[in-house]
């Protein structure tokens, strides 16, 4: 167990000297910035009806809470692909450690990570401006409780290993793994689909192959009770049970495609 504690010790000191890597360690903090003092700016404008006002915090709620896994990502990919750079996989997989030591430790530090990104940028979200988020008197951080965050928390940050890893597993450097990286911010814009009313009720479920939907889903599901009242909403812990099992399973396809690829 030493040893682990030994490598973490020695992974934070190269991932902050990395100034990326230190930009991704602190953008939580930037994004809970933004919720507490931007976004309730944006509520204010006399622009928005009622309507628009709900549908643009729902965009906003949903990059709020798809961040944490993004940032976690990015971290996990940046930091394995700094290792195929230096080619250091072939000196750590003779060590005690070995290389699906390593990279499983690795897995292990940045779902926390990203279980901690997502409680600070909701958890802190609700703390310090729940009375921002108002629909019709309604203060729609008080249908989600901090349990609830931790919970949501725990199953979308299953999907760190299976984007950070395919990242790595596709990409050839820092520079295609960057370029991949923004490409896979296409995931974020998904759950906005349940905006269209092709995707309300039982369409919803055309989107489930998508790893994040079920966890944003829950989610919304929960905080705007109203807007997405559907008999074919399930409850917001099944929505968490199934957005954990699947993003396991394509963890697991991911780390088989990155071993498999022997970088």
């Amino acid at each position: 167990m030493q040893k682990y504690f030994n490598l973490l010790k020695y992974e934070l000191k190269s991932l902050l000297r990395d100034k990326m890597n230190l930009i991704l360690f602190v953008y939580p903090l930037l994004m809970l910035a933004m919720s507490v003092y931007l976004f309730p700016f944006i509520f204010d404008s006399p622009d928005l009806q009622n309507q628009s006002l709900q549908i643009t915090m729902i965009i906003l709620i949903i990059a709020l809470v798809s961040f944490g896994y993004i940032i976690a990502s990015a971290l996990l990919g940046f930091s394995l692909l700094d290792n195929k750079d230096e080619d250091t996989m072939q000196t750590i997989a003779v060590t005690p450690i070995s290389k699906s030591g390593y990279v499983n430790f690795k897995l292990v530090y940045t779902y926390v990570l990203a279980v901690v990104s997502t409680m600070i940028i909701l958890g802190g979200t609700k703390l310090f401006a729940s009375g921002e988020y108002v629909i019709e008197t309604v203060r729609i951080f008080d249908n989600i409780s901090y349990f609830q965050i931790l919970v949501f928390s725990l199953s979308t940050s299953l999907l760190v290993p299976a984007l950070g890893l395919l990242i790595v597993g596709l990409a050839k450097n820092k520079v295609e793994g960057f370029a991949y990286m923004k490409a896979s911010g296409f995931l974020i814009l998904v759950p906005m689909l349940v905006l269209l009313p092709a995707f309300t009720g039982v369409g919803q479920y055309l989107l489930s192959i998508f790893p994040n939907f079920w966890g944003v889903q829950g989610v919304l599901v929960l905080m705007f009770p109203e807007m997405f009242a559907s008999t074919a909403n399930m409850s917001f812990y099944l929505y968490m049970a199934c957005g954990a099992v699947i993003c396991i399973v394509y963890s697991i396809l991911s780390y088989k495609f990155y071993m498999k690829r022997g970088v």
